[in-house]
């Protein structure tokens, strides 16, 4: 989901569906809700679109959450109403933890995982497990 993708042919032929389309405040609960259900995945890479809502959004649809980075809805770092604390990174991290507090047991939701290295390194790690699997080499299941 994105707005104004391009080069999008190859993935939509593979079955891939783009929504042509930002991710805001006003929209998440449309868009989103239309796409998602319970056990589902939101995996956020995105900017300017807010952890913590699209966190409780993906719990109250009992689907997980992942993202690379924690992120408020875009113009907060620079809006005039919030101090310099208030638009930290810091500040971010504190809202998440009192949010976990508040929803409680439920999906889980992994935040500022990274993307490289990160995502990708679990995504290498499966390709090599996979490629080993096809070339039938024995891989550890640890490292000790």
């Amino acid at each position: 989901m994105a707005p104004g993708i391009k080069g999008s042919e190859p993935f939509v032929k593979s079955g891939v569906t783009f929504i042509d389309q930002a991710l805001t405040s006003d929209t998440m609960e449309s868009v989103l809700g239309s796409i998602v259900g319970q056990g589902d995945f939101i995996v956020n890479l995105s900017v300017n679109v807010c952890s913590a809502d699209v966190i409780r959004f993906a719990y109250a649809h009992d689907a997980l959450y992942l993202d690379t980075c924690i992120e408020p809805w875009g113009n907060t770092y620079n809006s005039p109403s919030l101090t310099a604390s208030q638009r930290s990174n810091y500040a971010l991290r504190d809202q998440l933890r009192t949010l976990g507090a508040e929803l409680g047991p439920g999906p889980t939701a992994v935040v500022a995982h990274g993307a490289n290295p990160g995502l990708i390194s679990h995504f290498l790690k499966c390709a090599l497990s996979a490629l080993a699997e096809q070339l039938s080499v024995a891989v550890p299941r640890h490292q000790g």
